[in-house]
């Protein structure tokens, strides 16, 4: 491994973080609005924190897209550090798909912060959020992201049915692991009906999009892969078999979230504190799936 792929590993994950906080906060900030039936929402207080979050990681993205860039740039020319800002290599990944993607993510995280930034003002002055600035913005995170994934690594070779899956595949699964760090938080600042409350919803409405994350990722690994022996005997398939030991642990984790610790919360045989704990422990494990999944779509491929 030189450093130019070791430079775009660091570079597309810090990518995935942004694109993880953005789309998981938005995820929670929308399930957790006004609720009509009970008309909770949560506290300006962590309404706020939740939104700094989101910028922070915003601004991550912005710096990562822009490293990824400059390391693609850098790689192609081979020339030492001085070749990331060779004029005419530049040129040749700006008009190409890798720039097209660069300059779509910039835009994307930039565009994010600045409805963040509002979104911050509005609710340090009436702490109250649009539902449906919400709506938008979370609709243009999920289709953007969603359709730069498409457009580079290995997975380029498939049909363009099976890109619309790994779009989708790809942003709820980020939006997933971005959803822990809020909900975390959740933990410390509610209320324990509260917390129940906002768990519950959560379970509710990741149900569908978990199900068909998990149709989505068995579909596209058998793709990429297409023989079982083919999964044991290169090095993509051993990673990818790292990749399904770490979903399995999250998926086991999540089902003792929906089966045993949310519904002990009311009765007080689970605290919140050990619920936190539990959840850490699955952010822990998301970063490590999001670390396994850079180097699947960067340092190796179905051929190796």
């Amino acid at each position: 491994m030189d450093i130019w792929q070791l430079g775009l590993l660091i570079s597309k994950f810090g990518v995935y973080l942004g694109v993880s906080a953005l789309l998981g906060g938005g995820w929670i900030l929308c399930i957790t609005n006004t609720d009509t039936d009970t008309k909770f929402t949560l506290p300006a207080s962590l309404q706020t924190t939740v939104t700094r979050h989101m910028c922070l990681f915003a601004v991550i993205g912005i710096i990562f897209s822009a490293f990824d860039f400059l390391f693609q740039v850098g790689q192609l020319a081979q020339s030492g550090y001085a070749g990331m800002f060779d004029p005419i290599m530049r040129e040749m990944v700006a008009h190409s798909t890798l720039g097209d993607v660069a300059k779509s993510r910039l835009v994307l995280f930039a565009s994010a912060l600045l409805y963040l930034t509002y979104l911050g003002h509005s609710i340090r002055k009436t702490a109250l959020i649009s539902s449906l600035s919400l709506g938008i913005f979370i609709v243009i995170a999920l289709a953007g992201f969603g359709y730069t994934f498409t457009l580079t690594g290995h997975t380029q070779q498939l049909q363009p049915s099976l890109k619309f899956i790994l779009a989708a595949h790809a942003v709820i699964a980020l939006a997933w692991v971005g959803s822990l760090w809020p909900l975390s938080r959740t933990c410390v600042e509610l209320s324990t009906p509260n917390l129940h409350h906002v768990m519950t919803k959560f379970g509710k409405s990741a149900m569908y999009p978990i199900g068909g994350l998990i149709i989505a990722g068995l579909l596209l690994a058998w793709q990429l892969v297409r023989s079982v022996s083919s999964l044991l005997d290169t090095n993509y398939g051993f990673v990818l078999l790292v990749k399904l030991l770490f979903v399995g642990a999250i998926f086991l984790i999540a089902l003792l979230h929906k089966l045993r610790l949310v519904p002990q919360l009311l009765t007080g045989i689970t605290s919140p504190r050990t619920l936190q704990k539990s959840i850490q422990i699955e952010l822990c494990i998301g970063i490590s799936i999001l670390m396994v999944t850079v180097v699947l779509s960067t340092a190796v491929g179905p051929n190796y």
